[in-house]
């Protein structure tokens, strides 16, 4: 019967240790997000990468042409538009979750 205790003592023992590592871990990551973020700021005229790369990316756009031709060819011109007339449906109640019918 003493070895039950003994067993049972352990048991609680690394429960106990666990517990106490967890809660370290938990405490670190909690103080570790407390450091002030690093700011990167930009004076004068000098310009980042991310935008010399987009000012080159716009330029090039301003060199796309669209051709509209298909838009004057005659299967283009013969297209149809399908549609389906909507019929209005009545309205139910504002509140369907009222007790009123």
């Amino acid at each position: 019967m003493n070895l039950n205790a003994l067993h049972i003592s352990k048991t609680v023992a690394v429960l106990i240790i666990l517990g106490i590592i967890v809660a370290a871990a938990i405490a670190f990551t909690l103080m570790k997000g407390d450091e002030p973020e690093e700011t990167v700021t930009v004076s004068g005229d000098s310009t980042s990468t991310a935008e010399a790369n987009f000012v080159s990316l716009a330029t090039e756009l301003d060199s796309i042409v669209f051709d509209t031709a298909i838009l004057s060819d005659p299967r283009f011109l013969a297209l149809e538009n399908i549609h389906t007339a909507i019929t209005p449906e009545p309205q139910g109640r504002t509140d369907p979750f009222s007790s009123a019918d």
